[in-house]
């Protein structure tokens, strides 16, 4: 557990320290919007190569249009008290994806499977905006405004199916990845975290079997090792 500048106020059951100057550019995240609980800071080449491009996230995919709308803020740091901090108005974005120029992209949420929901339509937009510019901004078709409201329309109303299809879209879903038919309302990214902890949980376990480690040992909540800030 941390405070918001970074120093460790119970170690738990390691001995690792933190990182304070970095955890300085998270803490004043969360201190300037209070609807994020969890910031992902991805890196990934594809991801470090988006946050280089002067246009930042073009809306070229479906998974661009699910990240909703990316604003670029620049790293600055205080000379005096050596915090970072990011410019242009943090404080009066609405935006869970936040493209630090030159140095990765973080995905927020207001919940961790809302983030990792976010981290994984991240890395695929870029991933495909990588490939696609390499043909010329010219060449290359936009999805349109109102395509894009849809998807975020329908992210708001999460779940109510009459919505969606008064929107005309079949493409995007939330809670429940477009393929729930209970009652059940999923949130943002819920399911497929629930899923990923599945798959990872019997990997774990059918590896500690195989070299005869006592399973009791292990919490079953076992979290995939990524980077995650969370308060």
């Amino acid at each position: 557990f941390f405070v918001f500048l970074g120093s460790i106020v119970d170690p738990g059951s390691t001995t690792f320290g933190v990182n304070s100057l970095s955890f300085s550019l998270y803490s004043f995240v969360y201190k300037s919007r209070s609807d994020l609980n969890c910031i992902i800071h991805v890196q990934t080449p594809a991801v470090a190569a988006v946050s280089a491009m002067k246009f930042g996230l073009l809306p070229l995919s479906q998974e661009a249009a699910i990240c909703g709308q990316a604003t670029i803020h620049e790293i600055q740091i205080d000379s005096q008290t050596n915090q970072l901090s990011l410019n242009n108005k943090l404080e009066e974005s609405k935006s869970k994806i936040l493209i630090l120029p030159n140095h990765g992209i973080l995905a927020c949420g207001t919940t961790i499977e809302d983030a990792w929901h976010k981290t994984f339509h991240l890395i695929l937009a870029c991933e495909a905006q990588l490939r696609a510019v390499s043909l010329g901004i010219d060449n290359l078709i936009l999805t349109s405004d109102r395509a894009n409201e849809q998807v975020q329309i329908f992210f708001v109303f999460s779940g109510q199916m009459d919505v969606f299809l008064d929107l005309g879209t079949e493409t995007v879903s939330t809670g429940g990845g477009g393929v729930n038919s209970t009652d059940i309302k999923w949130s943002v990214g819920e399911l497929e975290w629930s899923t990923l902890m599945t798959v990872l949980d019997k990997a774990v376990s059918s590896n500690l079997k195989q070299t005869n480690v006592d399973l009791s040992r292990f919490s079953r909540a076992i979290i995939p090792v990524i980077f995650i800030v969370n308060h």
